[in-house]
């Protein structure tokens, strides 16, 4: 993973491409958000959504993802972006409780304050605010 990279004072990126990297992905999330002055349990539901979409870039494609979290008023904003492919749904639907995965989507969606999702010929980026 590489180390925070910090374009200007109210945003980090970050790119990562093994699990091992989630946890550093979750700390620095959680740090920026308490920095600009999130409170705690917002900043620890960033850090909840920033690792499951990190997870699902490791689980379904394979190359690096890209994490970029920004300030934007009283809001945090987040970008995770990957080669992956759109999910088959419109909206992110959660699975049954007795589903063994695909909750990653949906839990990110419940969380945030509003989620997109964009695609283009070689990345998928979801993009959330808390």
């Amino acid at each position: 993973m590489s180390s925070p990279s910090y374009n200007w004072e109210s945003e980090v990126v970050v790119t990562y491409s093994d699990p091992g990297d989630l946890r550093r992905l979750r700390q620095t999330a959680e740090s920026f958000a308490l920095e600009q002055g999130m409170a705690r349990e917002r900043a620890a539901q960033l850090a909840v959504v920033v690792s499951e979409l990190a997870t699902n870039t490791l689980r379904h494609t394979t190359a690096p993802g890209e994490l970029r979290v920004w300030a934007a008023g009283p809001n945090v904003i987040a970008e995770v972006s990957d080669n992956g492919a759109l999910p088959g749904a419109d909206a992110p639907v959660m699975p049954s409780p007795t589903a063994v995965g695909g909750f990653g989507l949906a839990l990110a969606a419940k969380l945030s304050d509003s989620i997109q999702i964009q695609a283009d010929p070689v990345r998928i980026r979801v993009t959330f605010q808390l």
